[in-house]
């Protein structure tokens, strides 16, 4: 990896978020969102499949996955909506039209004009000068009332302006007279004019449109402005069109999306669902952690090469855990699989955890100078850090008792002890001293050698002897 990519990477890969921000808005470098994101998995490798809907949970990486376009799938112009407040203006005001039936096909129309109308304002500049298509997306947005220095954000709360005032008209007929006022005819020769030159340039253009969560769909009005537009994107990203159309959708309102379409089998053909297994999330993670040593130089890089790699990214991540974690059944178990459990599967929940593990384990760090009486290891390099295991006590032989759920019911005051036939289990009375993450110090009431049942005995406090039954 190049130097200025790492010196990128570490405005987003800090000491404080070691695996990075949790929200994607908050890398607004393209370069960087490259980089931080994970290749190696099923769900990436169906971007190249064109979605055009792209489904998923709360924290499961909707935004990430739709700003892979910044830097995949060789998109030359983007035109993104990400402020909620402008969507929400050009929902309500599609939501006012009335005055007569209004057909899902007629309001898709109003949508394809409406967001290839923020398409056109996005790209005018960036086309060449010589451009064709140039003078005409000029031309034609001077002739609707749109100014040169109009952001995209200024342009659809203009073009939402004319669909409310066109909105207080309940006569029959509203759409086709607001098609009329946005100029229709002059409209789809501008359209076709950019498709012609995208493809003889070999070229190809997208409209973002981040998922809004708060979607009124119980409001007849707000679905017919939904119905529409599902119907538009359901239409888009064909495979001879050189403009694509990703649509965000949050995955808890995901069958409520499906009731308000007029056609839920052709709207959402051309889905993606957001769903991930653990060794995928494990990439995810891994793969940003290997980046923060990268940036930081720190030990224990390792190098990414696909699918084969997941043994060693298990490994890097379980670098920075202790072996094993015991919850709060006293069982103990494989630290990744416990926070897993922990995390529905979702990279954003992921994230947060693993900040946090990073953040509570650096509270008790220290750092230090080694100083060599001989010549310095060849391995070992100025300003290096390393992770020591220091003994801060003295050392001596003991007799250990593993941690378990036993404890929650005892105190550590009392265990069930097998006796020689192992068939049954005394209570007996002991001492313990000190303790660290695996195992109790015991004092006094234990051999060396002698076992003892450390799971839980909720249910055998009342009880001085155990009788147990072995499976044969």
């Amino acid at each position: 990896m190049k130097k200025e990519e790492l010196e990128i990477i570490k405005n987003y890969l800090t000491k404080d978020e070691p695996f990075g921000p949790i929200d994607a808005k908050e890398i607004e470098d393209p370069k960087a969102l490259q980089i931080l994101f994970e290749h190696h998995n099923k769900i990436y490798k169906a971007l190249h499949s064109r979605p055009s809907i792209v489904v998923g949970r709360k924290g499961s990486g909707k935004t990430s996955y739709l700003n892979a376009a910044f830097f995949d799938n060789g998109y030359t112009y983007i035109s993104e909506i990400e402020a909620a407040d402008v969507f929400t203006n050009v929902i309500n005001s599609i939501s006012g039209l009335s005055g007569g039936p209004v057909f899902a096909e007629s309001v898709a129309k109003v949508w394809e004009t409406i967001l290839f109308v923020g398409l056109f304002g996005s790209i005018r500049k960036k086309l060449p000068i010589t451009s064709k298509s140039r003078k005409f997306i000029n031309d034609y947005l001077a002739k609707i009332g749109i100014r040169d220095g109009d952001t995209l954000d200024d342009i659809l709360w203009q073009i939402a302006d004319i669909v409310s005032e066109k909105s207080k008209d309940k006569t029959s007929g509203v759409i086709a007279e607001l098609l009329k006022t946005l100029d229709n005819v002059t409209f789809k020769k501008t359209k076709e004019e950019l498709f012609n030159e995208l493809k003889s340039r070999n070229e190809k253009a997208v409209i973002l449109l981040d998922s809004l969560d708060d979607f009124k769909l119980h409001l007849s009005t707000v679905g017919r402005a939904i119905q529409g537009l599902l119907k538009f994107v359901g239409e888009s990203n064909k495979p001879s069109s050189p403009v694509d159309v990703r649509f965000c959708l949050p995955a808890e309102l995901y069958h409520r999306f499906q009731a308000v379409s007029s056609n839920p089998n052709k709207d959402f053909r051309r889905k993606l669902l957001l769903h991930w297994v653990a060794s995928e999330l494990v990439m995810v993670a891994s793969h940003r952690l290997n980046m923060y040593l990268k940036a930081h130089d720190k030990l224990g890089c390792i190098s990414f090469s696909g699918k084969d790699d997941k043994k060693a990214a298990r490994a890097l991540l379980l670098s920075i855990m202790p072996k094993l974690i015991t919850c709060k059944l006293g069982i103990q178990e494989d630290p990744l699989a416990y926070i897993f459990r922990h995390t529905q599967l979702l990279p954003r929940h992921l994230l947060i955890i693993l900040n946090s593990i990073c953040n509570k384990n650096r509270k008790y760090c220290a750092t230090g100078d080694m100083v060599f009486t001989e010549e310095v290891p060849e391995q070992i390099r100025i300003g290096q850090t390393s992770r020591i295991r220091l003994q801060l006590g003295e050392s001596k032989e003991g007799v250990l008792l593993t941690k378990g759920g036993f404890y929650q019911t005892t105190g550590g005051q009392w265990v069930f002890v097998l006796d020689e036939s192992e068939e049954f289990a005394v209570k007996r009375d002991i001492s313990i001293g000190r303790q660290n993450p695996r195992y109790y110090e015991v004092l006094g009431g234990l051999e060396p050698g002698e076992k003892v049942i450390v799971s839980s005995y909720q249910n055998y406090a009342d009880h001085d002897k155990l009788r147990l039954k072995h499976n044969r």
